[in-house]
């Protein structure tokens, strides 16, 4: 049994200030309490939260450097601490403003209004009531204290948790996006240039391009909106973009997808809709095998119209979900849709994609039932440009019509 080190095992926490910043959260956000998915209004900013974000995005940017994951970890318990390891990095939460929580399914003016970007926010919308809570906004005061000899590496994490990542739940698609007027992290009039040299004094114009197996910026590709927006819309924006490609097709339209994952998973049910009275309207498979989407995160839980599915096999399957093989339960998205904030309510829309070895860790695939009935059954991915097509998609006039920034 491991024991407990003592206090005197530690060494004292620097008294150093390396960073002392005010912070605003740009959209709604929601989360980042002790559980998972739950607005925590007594502390809604935490610092151990903020930490375990820093950690992520100092892999992703100093951690290029590193060959595999041994040495990764020796470093990062030097800067951040281990489990008998304390870091000499500490991180303070403090100052913190609040508007009032309010529901994402409300009633005004006698009707019912659903918070938007619903496609970002569906977790909090059709989760249990005590996830149906989000705040509008916020602002709280950040300090980081440490020894001098790592203010580059703070530097560097802090830099890309504010343009990439956020507070709470879903920062991956722009809830709780943050804006930090300090110069050292509030972007010029020309954000591409800004971000170019940027990520060359975090990462390192020598850094390796290669794939980790962690994600990095080193290598990563970003698409930068062309205009400045309300901050609100340019997340719109980004979620309007980001649901017509996971979809292939407009929003609301009432097409079949022409992605492959519903065909296929009729093909392996043996079993899809057939309408009686126009057959022609019928949904028999006609895309071949193929689970692209799993490069751009797993699960997928994949529902099919509820008034055409069933146990028949003339209707549709019932959810299924479609999971990596192995250990692994989830695999987060290498791509990254959200605003980054360049002033005061303002935003640039932009889409990420990390430098991941996503490709390969999604081609061996299972897919069962959503409610866990039956035995789930191994498939293969098939062949997927997806990750190249993101870039492709959001550089297109129909996208972001942006400039691409190779990292």
């Amino acid at each position: 049994m491991r024991s407990i080190p003592s206090a005197t095992q530690y060494r004292a926490v620097s008294p150093n200030c390396l960073f002392d910043l005010r912070l605003k959260v740009l959209t709604v956000f929601y989360g980042g309490g002790p559980k998972a998915g739950v607005l925590d209004r007594l502390t809604p900013f935490r610092g151990t939260e903020i930490r375990g974000q820093l950690r992520f995005w100092w892999r992703a940017t100093r951690g290029a450097a590193y060959a595999d994951w041994q040495r990764l970890a020796v470093e990062e318990a030097n800067i951040w601490g281990a489990t008998e390891q304390r870091s000499p990095v500490e991180v303070r939460v403090m100052d913190w403003r609040l508007p009032r929580a309010e529901p994402t399914v409300r009633r005004e003016a006698a009707r019912t209004v659903r918070e938007q970007p619903g496609y970002a926010l569906f977790p909090a919308l059709e989760g249990e009531r005590e996830r149906q809570w989000i705040c509008r906004g916020g602002e709280f005061r950040l300090q980081v204290l440490g020894e001098p000899r790592l203010r580059d590496d703070v530097e560097a994490a802090l830099w890309a948790w504010i343009a990439f990542g956020g507070i709470g739940a879903r920062t991956r698609r722009g809830v709780g996006s943050l804006f930090c007027d300090d110069p050292r992290f509030r972007p010029g009039n020309n954000l591409a240039e800004w971000m170019r040299n940027r990520a060359t004094q975090h990462i390192g114009a020598s850094a390796p391009r290669q794939s980790r197996e962690w994600p990095v910026l080193a290598g990563a590709h970003l698409v930068v909106g062309t205009r400045p927006l309300d901050a609100r819309r340019g997340w719109q924006e980004c979620m309007n973009f980001w649901q017509v490609f996971r979809q292939g097709k407009p929003v609301g339209s009432r097409t079949r997808s022409p992605r492959p994952e519903a065909d296929s998973i009729r093909r392996l049910c043996g079993q899809h809709y057939v309408d009686p009275g126009n057959p022609p309207h019928s949904h028999a498979p006609r895309l071949p095998d193929g689970y692209a989407r799993a490069v751009l995160g797993l699960p997928i839980v994949l529902a099919f119209r509820r008034d055409q599915s069933g146990p028949s096999r003339n209707q549709d399957p019932q959810p299924h979900i479609i999971e990596p093989v192995g250990e692994a339960v989830r695999m987060a998205s290498p791509v990254i849709v959200k605003p980054i904030g360049v002033g005061p309510g303002m935003a640039v829309p932009v889409v990420l994609l990390l430098n991941t070895q996503a490709e390969a860790g999604t081609r061996q695939l299972k897919v069962g039932r959503a409610d866990g009935a039956g035995t789930a059954k191994p498939v293969d991915r098939g062949s997927s440009r997806f990750l190249q097509d993101v870039i492709r998609a959001a550089a297109a006039p129909s996208g972001f019509n942006g400039e691409v920034i190779d990292l």
